[in-house]
């Protein structure tokens, strides 16, 4: 075990929740065919397709404005597993579209798509990397 709110216990939260996100996601969007969503399983608003990437904007939007007015949340302690599960959740959300927000159309599967699944790739490879190899000192940040 790693020591909490090391850098090596973060990067594992982060690492866990960007996968199950991320799988979630990809089981949401091609396989259910979420009914009522948009092409690839997004939320419709009023006729408009809402992209899941919207959501991982929105979170690391919130976290990063939390952390610049130095909110002192309660549940976001250094030891909390909030905020690095935070991030990996908005991450995960926004790189799963990264083809669409690169190329402004839907193409997950096609070639375009790869940029996906490569950023993914590199998230995770980055990440998992850091959750076996960053120091494991306690650090508050």
């Amino acid at each position: 075990m790693s020591t909490p709110g090391s850098p090596r216990w973060r990067a594992r939260w982060v690492l866990v929740s960007f996968l199950i996100t991320w799988v979630i996601t990809r089981i949401v969007t091609t396989v259910l065919h979420v009914e009522g969503a948009g092409s690839n399983g997004g939320l419709m608003v009023g006729g408009v397709h809402i992209h899941h990437a919207i959501f991982g904007i929105t979170i690391l939007f919130v976290m990063t404005l939390a952390w610049v007015i130095g909110a002192g949340w309660s549940s976001m302690s250094s030891t909390s597993k909030l905020r690095p599960i935070l991030y990996g959740i908005g991450w995960a959300l926004i790189l799963d579209e990264l083809a669409l927000l690169l190329n402004l159309a839907d193409g997950y599967w096609a070639p375009l798509g790869n940029g996906s699944l490569i950023a993914v790739a590199i998230f995770v490879v980055v990440t998992g990397v850091a959750s076996v190899r960053a120091s494991d000192h306690f650090n508050s940040v």
